[in-house]
């Protein structure tokens, strides 16, 4: 049996055992809700494990990225870290002071304010943050490829999750 088998086998025996205690329920949606969960775990556990392969966490991984994504503006601030990742500024310093210590961050201060820091990845940072990206798109292509095999697979794919997301971040709003 296959891994893609097994774990079809663990989403159907728990959707039968809540359809058992709870015959009202629609199956598909809870069965699609599982799925979705399963790859999010998966999906995340890879992304560890390609930074750890790097040295550096999926959190410094994701903070670096926002500061690559950043770089077309020049640099990026702690705070503007702080508020994309709902972090604290506690927190931000923490982990920016460990970027900084493996030599990936850089600080500078900001040209007639230098209250103001700003960040910037090094060059071994940035190879870093390219190296887990180019690692993770591989692995992702490699899972799209089922999906690949339907016409237009990826793109019906994208668009029918796009739509659940949107449906999400409207309820999202509404809370």
């Amino acid at each position: 049996m296959s891994d893609d088998q097994a774990d079809e086998g663990r989403t159907t025996q728990f959707v039968r055992y809540w359809l058992m205690q709870r015959p009202d329920l629609d199956s598909d949606s809870l069965a699609l809700q599982l799925t979705i969960a399963r790859i999010g775990l998966l999906s995340r556990r890879t992304l560890s494990s390609l930074a750890e392969a790097e040295g550096i966490t999926a959190i410094d991984f994701n903070i670096m990225g926002a500061i690559k994504r950043a770089s077309h503006a020049g640099s990026v601030r702690p705070s503007d870290l702080g508020k994309l990742f709902s972090r604290t500024s506690g927190t931000i310093s923490y982990r920016i002071d460990r970027l900084f210590e493996l030599g990936l961050v850089e600080r500078m201060g900001q040209a007639g304010d230098r209250r103001v820091i700003q960040l910037r990845l090094t060059p071994s940072g940035e190879a870093k943050v390219d190296s887990v990206m180019s690692g993770y798109t591989s692995v992702l292509n490699d899972k799209l490829k089922a999906v690949d095999s339907r016409p237009n697979g990826r793109r019906d794919l994208i668009l029918l999750l796009g739509a659940l997301a949107s449906a999400w971040d409207e309820s999202e709003e509404a809370i």
